[in-house]
């Protein structure tokens, strides 16, 4: 079982230093929603490199082609340093790559029609079923040439959940993982505790009704539990996701 919610001198250090994180995750957010609604990509750059992220790398490379700048998107991609991407992302490196030479060839010649070239479809189509932003890329450029009609899941909150605990249910038959991500307490007022259970590092983030993602950081792998306060939020449903390398464990939970 996990361990009970009863904060300790160590836990509320962690209190402190989610004070920090949730400030700086909120304004890195506005900041970089601002500067997108102004197609400031420079500036966009610019805090992707000063307030970085597990894949901040790539989405500096993909500003170049919000620009319409493939050039230096693709360019920026092969100059990637691989060793700032978490080990659990860097076999995307690959898809990455192969999406932006497909847009580059797009943006560079007129007479190339996508739906024509099957070794590229082949490609995307493989591309589009991985759970990272190349993927839904790819997905978008499927979509868009109405090569495929992809309509993503959406849970609707639950307002009657009281706690929930997540269970990664295996394809194959098996013995399921117990207690993968529990939050509590639920409904929180001024902090909750996430308790989890990974085998590989991952990247917590906590995500409002809205979309915006209000708290993001690195967690080890192991049976371990991170505090966060929540006192600054307003009322309402949120979700906690961890994503461990393809992995995505979610649950939901609420703020008085």
């Amino acid at each position: 079982m996990f361990l009970s919610c009863q904060i300790s001198a160590k836990q509320y250090l962690e209190l402190t230093k989610s004070d920090l994180l949730a400030e700086l995750a909120t304004s890195r957010s506005d900041l970089l929603q601002s500067f997108q609604e102004e197609n400031n990509y420079d500036s966009l750059r610019w805090v992707l490199s000063s307030f970085p992220v597990p894949l901040s790398e790539y989405q500096k490379a993909w500003t170049y082609f919000d620009e319409g700048n493939t050039a230096n998107g693709i360019t920026a991609l092969q100059n990637l340093d691989i060793e700032t991407v978490p080990a659990h992302h860097r076999s995307n490196q690959p898809g990455y790559i192969m999406l932006a030479g497909i847009l580059d060839h797009l943006a560079t010649d007129s007479s190339y029609v996508l739906s024509q070239d099957t070794t590229a479809i082949e490609a995307l189509l493989t591309l589009a079923a991985e759970s990272n932003s190349a993927g839904a890329s790819a997905r978008d450029l499927l979509s868009a040439y109405r090569i495929i009609t992809y309509e993503p899941s959406v849970t609707l909150p639950d307002t009657s959940l009281k706690s929930s605990l997540v269970v990664n249910k295996p394809k194959t038959k098996g013995k399921s993982s117990l207690e993968t991500l529990y939050v509590f307490p639920n409904p929180a007022n001024d902090f909750i505790v996430i308790a989890y259970r990974l085998e590989k590092e991952g990247d917590l983030t906590i995500v409002s009704q809205d979309g915006r993602i209000v708290h993001s950081q690195i967690i080890n792998p192991g049976h371990n539990q991170v505090v966060i306060r929540v006192n600054y939020l307003t009322s309402g449903i949120y979700i906690a996701r961890i994503l461990e390398g393809k992995k995505v464990h979610s649950t939901k939970f609420s703020i008085k």
